[in-house]
């Protein structure tokens, strides 16, 4: 009788499984006769225009082109006309420069390259166009941003590859999220690992994990304290991945309900993210006299560019911002000579940011420019000596 009832079971089980996947079906038909479509149809992955780096993990395609969608997966703010020029930097092709001419080179994640905003609207673009009246000599700007990098990722860049366009000033926009993306060898639905630099004794830093590993599509793999790697593993936070990945991101249906549930702020970490965060985990918000292991490698790699910067005989303007510095062993910036500059953006967040993402918009491209200008400028006339008029 026992086994009677367990197959009755078993069968009703089957039965309202079936019932339910038959009902989804429906429904996603439903939906998308009704106009809706996936996410993965809609929105640029945040990896579009990448191609695999040997060095870096990942770089630009040279040459590619197309558009950029997002903020994924939130109502469409931005379609971004993207260009990437054959050496895989954002822009036109880079002209040779005047004899006399000054150079700006900056680094840095996607605050910098800026997919969200049209290319002459980045704050890089617009410099040379406020500067241009302080001085009689041509002045270029070059955006070498590059989606999803940290610290470590600009640093090999310039030290392998950057500094060949001889900058004769190098800015790098640190990020909020550099100290995790420092320890991070992979993040879960991303196509490519990177490599990591561990802190050894004396200040020394090691490649880690380069080339860069080739890691399964949700797998975590990350420095541990000792700055070595290891894989974090949550069966929770795998298996949501795999279904993102291999169904709901290809769902209309999901991305329906998606958008009904965005407003929940748990509710978008989770499906965003697809993380479950432990609320007692405080390792990135370490005591400010015990820096974590995150924020000793972001200093001491923020110390290693700035002096490759300076052997390459160009000038290093570090643009990060207090409570980021705060983060570092107190006065360790200083102590290396190195003066981090703050940019403030006077204006309400909803002007200077899009609704729903934290990355710039045209206005606030615009007052970063207006901000960063005289930092540039001072620079400039400390190195050159003279403005427009002549010696000061």
């Amino acid at each position: 009788m026992n086994g009677s009832w367990l197959l009755g079971w078993f069968g009703k089980a089957l039965l309202a499984l079936a019932s339910l996947v038959l009902l989804a079906i429906a429904l996603e038909i439903g939906v998308r006769m009704a106009g809706y479509q996936p996410i993965h149809d809609v929105y640029s992955k945040p990896s579009k225009f990448w191609q695999g780096d040997s060095l870096l993990g990942w770089s630009h395609e040279p040459g590619a082109s197309g558009v950029y969608v997002g903020p994924r997966p939130f109502p469409i703010a931005f379609r971004t006309p993207i260009q990437i020029n054959s050496i895989g930097l954002r822009g036109p092709e880079i002209e040779a420069l005047p004899a006399d001419g000054y150079r700006i080179l900056t680094m840095g994640d996607s605050y910098v390259v800026g997919f969200e905003v049209l290319y002459a609207e980045l704050f890089t673009s617009r410099l040379p166009t406020l500067l241009a009246g302080r001085f009689d000599f041509p002045i270029q700007s070059i955006n070498a941003g590059v989606r999803g990098y940290g610290t470590d990722q600009s640093y090999l860049y310039f030290r392998e590859r950057g500094y060949q366009l001889n900058p004769d000033l190098v800015v790098f926009v640190h990020s909020d999220n550099d100290f995790t993306d420092n320890i991070t060898l992979h993040r879960p639905r991303r196509p490519f690992g990177k490599p990591a630099l561990a802190l050894r004794d004396g200040g020394r830093l090691e490649a880690v994990g380069s080339p860069p590993p080739v890691c399964p599509p949700c797998e975590d793999r990350m420095l541990d304290d000792e700055f070595e790697p290891t894989t974090r593993r949550s069966w929770i936070n795998t298996t949501w991945c795999h279904v993102r990945m291999n169904g709901a991101d290809h769902s209309a249906l999901f991305s329906l309900v998606v958008m009904r549930l965005l407003r929940i702020p748990a509710v978008l970490d989770f499906v965003i993210n697809a993380d479950i965060r432990n609320p007692f985990d405080m390792a990135a918000y370490a005591d400010a006299h015990e820096p974590s292991t995150a924020e000793r490698l972001t200093g001491a790699i923020l110390v290693a560019l700035e002096r490759e910067v300076r052997r390459r005989g160009a000038d290093f303007l570090l643009l990060m911002a207090p409570p980021q510095v705060q983060r570092l062993a107190p006065g360790w910036l200083e102590d290396h000579g190195i003066v981090p500059h703050e940019i403030e953006l006077r204006a309400p967040i909803s002007e200077i940011a899009w609704k729903n993402d934290s990355h710039l918009t045209p206005f606030g491209h615009r007052l970063f420019a207006e901000s960063l200008a005289p930092l540039v400028a001072a620079r400039i006339e400390q190195a050159r000596g003279a403005g427009p008029d002549g010696p000061p």
